[in-house]
C-alpha cells in the first residue's frame, strides 16, 4: 500500500501504529516475573515483548519520544482506569459494554 501523509501526519501515525503497542509491551513486561505461565496467551504477549525488547535501545526511544507519545500514553491510562473501575464494582454489564466497544474497535 502506499500512503501519502505529511510528516506531521506521519509522526502521529506512527506514533498510534507502533507507541501504544509498545507502551502495552513495556507495562506487560514492566508486570510480569520470569519463567512463565501457563497458557498461549501469555506465551504469544511473552514473545511479542521479546520481539518488542529485542530492538534497538536508540530506536525504541526514539519512537517513544514522538511528541504525541505522551498523549496517547494518557489514553491508555484512561483507559486501564475505566477497566479497573469495571473489575473492582465487578459489574457484569458494565464489562459486556466495554467488550462490545473493544471488539466494534478491533472489527469493525
Amino acid at each position: 500500500n502506499l500512503h501519502e501523509y505529511t510528516f506531521d501526519s506521519h509522526d502521529e501515525t506512527m506514533t498510534y501504529a507502533l507507541s501504544i503497542p509498545f507502551v502495552a509491551t513495556m507495562v506487560f513486561a514492566a508486570s510480569m516475573r520470569y519463567p512463565d505461565a501457563p497458557g498461549t496467551t501469555f506465551n504469544k504477549h511473552l514473545s511479542t515483548a521479546k520481539g518488542v525488547l529485542s530492538e534497538d535501545d536508540f530506536l525504541l526511544s526514539e519512537i517513544l519520544f514522538s511528541p504525541y507519545t505522551a498523549d496517547k500514553i494518557d489514553q491508555v491510562i484512561a483507559q486501564m482506569s475505566r477497566l479497573k473501575g469495571i473489575i473492582e464494582k465487578k459489574d457484569s454489564k458494565e464489562m459486556k459494554d466495554y467488550l462490545t466497544e473493544l471488539r466494534k474497535n478491533i472489527f469493525g
